[in-house]
This record gives structure tokens, C-alpha cells and sequence, in this order.
């Protein structure tokens, strides 16, 4: 694991109930087993991937409880979808990006999932939220 990814996240707030989890895909881009060119593609975005998963998760954070569609996180950063949705599923896996139930249309008119940032999550359970606004100094609804 790369010291510029835990600095980048240093001080980041994760809800009460997600614990800190490990790296994802043991530290390294995934790629397709058995596939030499997708495994060589993985190994050419390492130096690049705690930047790109940096910018994905400010975009994030930036757009507060409104969140972003992969779409929208392709057409705001100029990423491929691939890197794009692949850096917020690392983000997403280490608990700092949850999936909501919203749902907005793409640029090609198809539903897609909305994600923000841990701390703008909604807690499904009242008590939870209040734990989270008391733990994270998160605005009560």
C-alpha cells in the first residue's frame, strides 16, 4: 500500500458502523485473472490510483447529500467510465462512499445509482443518524 493513499485519506470521518477495512483487492487496481493485458493495464494506473481515487472521492464530497452518478463523476473528472466507477468501488469498499436509493438519469436516459460521501449518508435506522450526528458532528435532519 502507498503512503501518498493513507495520507491523502488522513482524517477522514467513516460512520460508527463501518468498520476501518483493509485495503481493497489487497492494495493493487483489480484486473481480469488470466488476462495478461488487463493484468499489465492495472499494474500502468498503480502510480496514478490513490490521485484518482483522491479526485473521486472530492467530487463526491463536493456535491454534499446530493451525491453523483458514475456518469456524472466520467463527465465532471474527464475519466473513463472504467476508472471512474473502478475508483469509487474502492471507495466505496473502504467505507468512505455509500450507495443511496436515489437514482438519476444518465447522459444516455437510463437510471443510475446516486453515492456520497459517508459522512452525507442517510442512516436508514433514527437512531443511527442521531449516533452519526453525535459521533461526526454530522447536521441532524
Amino acid at each position: 500500500m502507498h503512503s501518498e493513499t493513507l495520507d491523502m485519506f488522513e482524517g477522514t470521518q467513516r460512520p460508527a458502523t463501518a468498520p476501518h477495512r483493509p485495503e481493497p483487492y489487497g492494495g493493487t487496481a483489480p484486473y481480469v485473472k488470466g488476462s495478461e493485458t488487463s493484468k499489465q493495464a492495472a499494474l500502468s494506473l498503480e502510480p496514478r490510483r490513490g490521485s484518482l481515487q483522491y479526485h473521486v472521492l472530492a467530487c463526491i464530497r463536493s456535491r454534499t447529500d446530493y451525491g453523483a452518478t458514475d456518469d456524472e463523476l466520467e463527465t465532471t473528472l474527464h475519466l473513463r467510465h472504467q476508472t471512474a466507477s473502478a475508483r469509487r468501488r474502492e471507495l466505496e469498499l473502504k467505507g468512505l462512499v455509500v450507495r443511496t436509493q436515489h437514482r438519476r438519469k444518465t447522459r444516455s436516459g437510463r437510471n443510475a445509482g446516486v453515492y456520497v460521501a459517508a459522512e452525507h449518508a442517510e442512516a436508514p435506522d433514527p437512531s443511527l443518524r442521531k449516533k452519526l450526528v453525535n459521533i461526526m458532528h454530522v447536521p441532524a435532519l
